[in-house]
């Protein structure tokens, strides 16, 4: 056989090998391949790359450094690196991986202008050639991934945030940037707008252009979101249809299959016009033709939660659970809108199945604390979302959950210590700020309580919870025209479907303005309460304690009546009762005798 013809064959070989997940095959013909070519670089590649693939890192990283290449090709250094990263050497990885060590946010700019120049150079040649990174980018953005894959190894935060910003501004598809960024809540909200019109998309990018805006935080995108959706689930127009013969005998391309996937999809499309209602967007016409994509119906999901509409919201994941029961990325909102509408049984049935078939993921025991959450039973809570922070340092919700289970049982210190950990870990997540804040309160440290509110709301300012927390801080202040100021500014901010959150903001609304002796507006905000959420006993003493006192006895009586019925023991609202009971008598008295 002629020595080309074999080599050929041996490339053919190592290549179908690794297509068909074969690693010890391919490392046996791409060594007999080096041998062959006489150590040429780019056999040593491939075998490295076929020793990578079968988990042989040490061997694949004396290969690389038996060689000159790892200094002289990104290639040979970004594989040799990744080897250490497997074996958990950081330093030594940190090493191979080049300088940049003294001044991050120079190098970091050097790279980016670097990377812009190139993309000049490249849009010269024509649209085709700008629309994708070159492959010296790409590896680069890769080696900044990398980057910042170690910094957050060895802890460090801050600096691994910027490497992996800087993978993403060199190469906009390196998506494993962008997810780390996003799911461990590395940037604030405007932090992350920034970083999306930095990054350099084509004209033709617009579908992860909006993919990628879908997926940031939603409370800022209140006025924007909507459009974004349905641009993404709109279809894409049709090529110009080709001129057909008349003894064309092509078939439409169109399938069961087809249709039967299209179902759903057209479901979600029409709920989503009924959110819309009358309002008319300016958008283009075209879209994106994502509707059924798993990832766009996830992040209407989570818009859907974050609008209150906790129903449509569990129906959407239920939905996407059906088609997909190992679609893991929507599964932290199904469990939370399940433990919004207290699906107790099937709390139950997602942990069970996630513990059976994910025993060694966070996500998992994160489950099951949502669901001794939903039934009451906090220390069960506790101990499960503890082994999930022990499981996965990095995941967001399971710490916050074990904050919260802390703080249910009246135990601030480790609710405090679980929102710390929190808050360095997730900097651009607010909701551990507003916990700490929370806990401050309860213990009536108020000024640093105000500090952790206006922390929170610094880095999100469209939060409503946020303001409901400092209207009730300042009410505790006696800062009444504060209060009402932050408890509007909270009603504004609500969406239109949070109902059980806006029914609290308008009884705190209503205490302040019976603090103010405002009789009418309190008697308003009550009543409005009271229509959102008519069973609570709480409320209906409110609004008789605010009668008692605006004089309108008969009907304090009434609404006392009321709240008692739905919660006898209640003490101060038995208590007033009896007083409104005596007033009455004394004026009816007063009366007869005048």
């Amino acid at each position: 056989m002629q020595h080309a013809v074999l080599i050929g064959k041996l490339r053919r070989l190592v290549q179908s090998s690794m297509a068909k997940h074969a690693y010890e095959s391919a490392v046996f013909f791409a060594d007999k391949l080096v041998t062959l070519t006489h150590e040429e670089p780019e056999e040593i590649f491939r075998l490295a790359q076929a020793f990578y693939l079968s988990q042989q890192y040490r061997r694949a990283l004396w290969l690389l450094r038996n060689t000159d290449m790892v200094k002289m090709d990104l290639r040979f250094r970004y594989l040799a690196a990744r080897c250490l990263a497997e074996v958990g050497d950081w330093e030594e990885c940190l090493g191979t991986l080049g300088g940049w060590e003294e001044d991050t946010s120079a190098a970091v700019a050097d790279l980016m202008q670097g990377s812009q120049a190139e993309r000049m150079t490249r849009g010269q040649l024509g649209p085709e050639s700008e629309s994708l990174p070159s492959e010296e980018a790409s590896y680069k953005a890769a080696l900044c991934m990398l980057r910042g894959r170690v910094y957050a190894a060895m802890e460090n935060q801050a600096r691994a945030c910027l490497w992996y910003q800087a993978a993403l501004q060199l190469d906009p598809f390196c998506y494993e940037a962008f997810q780390v960024l996003i799911e461990k809540s590395m940037l604030t909200g405007q932090e992350e707008r920034v970083l999306l019109e930095k990054l350099p998309f084509g004209s033709d990018d617009e579908w992860i252009q909006l993919l990628y805006r879908a997926k940031c935080k939603k409370y800022e995108q209140a006025s924007t979101f909507k459009q974004t959706l349905r641009a993404l689930q709109r279809p894409i127009p049709p090529d110009p249809a080709p001129v057909s013969t008349p003894d064309s005998t092509a078939m439409p391309p169109s399938s069961t299959a087809s249709r039967c996937m299209a179902k759903p999809v057209e479901a979600h499309l029409d709920a989503d016009a009924e959110m819309e209602g009358e309002e008319s967007e300016l958008v283009s016409t075209s879209g994106c033709g994502l509707a059924g994509n798993l990832d766009v119906l996830t992040c209407r999901a989570d818009w859907l939660y974050h609008s209150g509409a906790h129903q449509e919201c569990y129906q959407l994941t239920t939905d996407i659970l059906d088609r997909d029961m190992y679609a893991v990325e929507c599964l932290p909102t199904h469990l939370a809108a399940a433990l919004e509408l207290c699906k107790k049984n099937d709390l139950f049935l997602q942990a069970h199945r996630l513990v059976q078939e994910y025993p060694s993921r966070a996500l998992s025991w994160y489950a099951v604390g949502v669901y001794y959450l939903a039934t009451h039973q906090h220390e069960q809570a506790r101990r499960y979302f503890g082994k999930a922070t022990a499981l996965d340092a990095s995941c967001a919700v399971a710490w916050i959950g074990f904050g919260h289970a802390f703080a249910l049982q009246d135990e601030s210190d480790q609710a405090m210590a679980a929102y710390r950990t929190a808050a360095r870990l997730f900097r651009g997540l607010h909701m551990p700020l507003v916990g700490m804040g929370m806990e401050y309160q309860r213990m009536n440290n108020l000024p640093l309580a105000q500090q952790l509110f206006n922390q929170a709301r610094s880095v999100c300012p469209a939060d409503p919870l946020v303001a409901n927390e400092l209207g009730v801080l300042a009410f505790r202040n006696r800062q009444l025209d504060a209060a009402i100021h932050h408890f509007t500014s909270a009603l504004e901010l609500l969406p239109p479907k949070a109902s059980a959150a806006s029914e609290a903001t308008l009884v705190n609304l209503g205490h302040v303005y019976r603090r103010q002796k405002r009789w009418p507006e309190a008697i308003a905000a009550f009543r409005k309460a009271l229509g959102l959420a008519p069973g609570h006993a709480s409320t209906y003493a409110s609004l008789a304690f605010t009668h008692h006192l605006q004089g309108d006895l008969q009907v304090a009586i009434e609404n006392y009546h009321k709240a008692l019925g739905m919660r006898p023991d209640d003490s101060f609202t038995a208590e007033m009762l009896t007083c409104a009971m005596d007033d009455e008598v004394t004026r009816d008295e007063a009366g007869a005798a005048y």
